[in-house]
């Protein structure tokens, strides 16, 4: 999806700019199945967490794309306002 931790610019490593963000995958031990989903926003190192249905990369992709979807839907109906 993203560089790895050793290849991102230098920016990034020093918490300036807002929206660079960090995403991580926790699985349970006990079941293959669902997994949650970290996205930690650099700068505030505020967090936001998501359960997904599967660790697979399709599925984490579909679901950002959901996502970046809908926080742009919620950004337009405030912007109207």
């Amino acid at each position: 999806m993203g560089e790895s931790i050793p290849q991102r610019p230098e920016e990034i490593n020093r918490r300036e700019v807002f929206r660079h963000c960090e995403i991580d995958t926790v699985m349970e031990k006990r079941t293959n199945d669902k997994v949650l989903l970290t996205i930690t926003e650099r700068l505030t190192r505020y967090e936001y967490m998501f359960v997904i249905d599967k660790k697979d990369c399709l599925s984490i992709k579909r679901y950002l794309i959901d996502l970046k979807n809908n926080i742009k839907r919620i950004f337009q109906r405030y912007s109207r306002a």
